[in-house]
């Protein structure tokens, strides 16, 4: 899989990668996990929007059914 930049994308997918920093930024996690999936079921090599998505799912405790919410220490 080729690894694509946040800057390489499309302007309308580059527009979702900057909204679902800001929710990041703000602590929506659904609106992450969201904004993140639109632009990754588009363009599955942007690593930075994967880094932010698999984040989210940490923090949200919904990646292991809860299991890791439990051993985080955020």
């Amino acid at each position: 899989m080729v690894e694509i930049a946040v800057t390489d994308l499309v302007p309308e997918l580059r527009q979702l990668a900057v909204k679902a920093r800001q929710a990041a930024v703000q602590g929506e996690l659904a609106m992450v996990r969201d904004l993140c999936r639109q632009v990754l079921s588009q363009q599955p090599g942007c690593v930075g929007l994967r880094k932010l998505w698999f984040d989210a799912e940490l923090r949200a405790g919904t990646r292991y059914g809860g299991l890791m919410s439990r051993f985080r220490g955020w």
